[in-house]
């Protein structure tokens, strides 16, 4: 097949994929309406069906560097069930301009405890809500947010009805002895997390029933004694979000604790198969793309054996590790949760690596050069294919995980994350070349020191919960810098392609702490 042919195919592929995709993200939210507020400095988003019709109330609070979109799935299959759903941005994420304080590793709970209570009173006192009818439902950080609220509430005013905790992290929170302390509360967590959760659901379970087991659960909701946990098989800390299985458990909790205005509702498929789809059709239609923009496939650059490159790659890669370990200081200088760390491993990993090559004298490696002659068409190209990765993965991004904005001042930090990132793709590029498995096996190694960082050296823990979804992302950008490098004449074309889309990435979502 030529490739002109092939490339009439892939980009019929890709339609087929995207259009379908986008029309059913389109039908997801039917018939619920979705509006946007602010409580004091918190955002909200508020879905409901008639906004005329007062509805039980469920607020939900999203983990450490989620955010409202990335509980929105959950909340559609709540809201669609008959309840009015607000999901809010705790500060540091999201749309929340404010900082979150962070001392050491540990959150601020108290700017938690307190903005969570401004929008549950605020939830209530809104003219589609129940007032009398009120549950919360929280992910990891928030999880612990919801709980501690539930637990005062319950020896306070007594205004909440049930509690929905996902992948709670601690049950200190919880008090033994006292069923009805939170009240009527749900333990949800993935098959496949941390045993640190899995501990917490199962003890926050027998505080109050010591010989309580995971399944359908103890107590009465009648007198808000009703407890349960419940495993999500196969799903980790972010996937148990998009889970159907989470979906279900929570509104037949609600439906039986809270109100009950949808017994028996199935709740059906939220949109992330639909992101999925058009994620691929991004990167499918990105091919015939980039051919157009570049041109014809370059010669291509003589490259090291895969063996030297392999060693580069791990060498490179335990450096910025033990880099990253001795200069805590300077991470902590970037106002991004686990961003200031990624910030000096990347950069140190791509110096360490071009120096490498350097030393050794590896002289088949393309110099830092431009060619002569200096080629527009190709820098035209290079940044047109960089706005489409940055537009395709943002349009993804807005609708499941964060806003994608810069709030709270964070465009400042662009620039810096960006250089870190274009080090280490120039450095990885340089040597790999036009061989995918060989980038497939750098970045491979990347992700399995930074996961080992955690255990050996004491890296941020949250970067076992966070490299695995980096490591979806640089698989979806190896496509884009192959694709550039076969046709690209300059050096630093396929690093700009990914570096700016993973700074983006890293820039928008990471928590703004303080």
């Amino acid at each position: 097949m030529t490739e002109r042919a092939s490339s009439w195919l892939l980009g019929a592929l890709a339609l087929v994929l995207t259009v379908p995709a986008v029309l059913g993200i389109s039908r997801v939210d039917a018939g619920l309406t979705r509006t946007a507020a602010e409580v004091g400095t918190v955002p909200v988003t508020v879905l409901t069906g008639d906004p005329g019709q007062r509805r039980p109330v469920v607020v939900v609070a999203h983990g450490f560097a989620g955010s409202a979109q990335l509980m929105d799935d959950l909340g559609v299959s709540i809201a669609t069930a008959g309840y009015a759903v607000v999901l809010l941005d705790f500060s540091g994420h999201g749309r929340n301009p404010s900082p979150l304080p962070v001392d050491g590793r540990e959150v601020g709970t108290d700017v938690l405890d307190r903005e969570l209570g401004e929008v549950v009173a605020w939830s209530r006192g809104q003219p589609w809500a129940d007032p009398q009818r009120l549950g919360l439902l929280g992910h990891s950080m928030g999880a612990g947010a919801v709980v501690r609220y539930a637990v005062a509430d319950a020896r306070g005013p007594r205004e909440l009805t049930a509690t929905v905790a996902v992948s709670l992290p601690s049950d200190s929170a919880v008090p033994s002895g006292e069923a009805a302390v939170p009240r009527d509360l749900l333990l949800v967590v993935g098959g496949n997390e941390l045993p640190q959760f899995t501990d917490a659901a199962v003890g926050a379970l027998r505080a109050a029933y010591p010989e309580g087991q995971p399944g359908p659960g103890y107590g009465s909701p009648v007198d808000g004694t009703a407890r349960a946990a419940q495993v999500v098989p196969r799903a980790d800390h972010v996937s148990i979000l998009f889970s159907s299985d989470t979906a279900q458990l929570a509104v037949d909790w609600l439906d039986e604790t809270v109100g009950a205005p949808s017994s028996g509702h199935t709740v059906g498929a939220g949109r992330v198969g639909w992101l999925l789809l058009l994620t691929l059709g991004a990167a499918v239609g990105f091919v015939p793309l980039a051919r157009l923009a570049f041109g014809p496939v370059r010669e291509p650059s003589p490259a090291p054996a895969w063996w030297v490159v392999a060693l580069v790659g791990l060498g490179s890669a335990v450096v910025a590790s033990l880099v990253a370990r001795a200069m805590p200081s300077v991470a902590e200088r970037v106002p991004l949760a686990v961003g200031g760390h990624l910030v000096v491993w990347f950069a140190a990993a791509g110096l360490a690596s071009y120096l490498v090559t350097r030393v050794l004298r590896i002289a088949r490696v393309a110099p830092l050069v431009v060619p002569p002659g200096f080629p527009w068409r190709d820098l035209a190209a290079t940044f047109a294919m960089t706005s489409y990765a940055v537009l395709a993965l943002g349009l993804v991004a807005q609708r499941t995980w964060t806003a994608f904005s810069f709030a709270g001042g964070r465009e400042r930090w662009l620039l810096l994350v960006e250089l870190a990132f274009l080090a280490w793709f120039w450095a990885d590029d340089r040597i790999v070349g036009r061989r995918w498995w060989l980038a497939l096996l750098t970045r491979a190694i990347a992700v399995a020191v930074l996961l080992g960082s955690v255990v050996l050296l004491g890296a941020p823990s949250f970067l076992s919960l966070l490299v695995p979804l980096m490591a979806v992302v640089l698989l979806l950008l190896l496509v884009y810098g192959q694709t550039v490098t076969r046709r690209s004449s300059l050096p630093w074309a396929a690093a700009l392609v990914q570096a700016i889309p993973l700074a983006y990435l890293v820039t928008t979502t990471f928590p703004l702490v303080a």
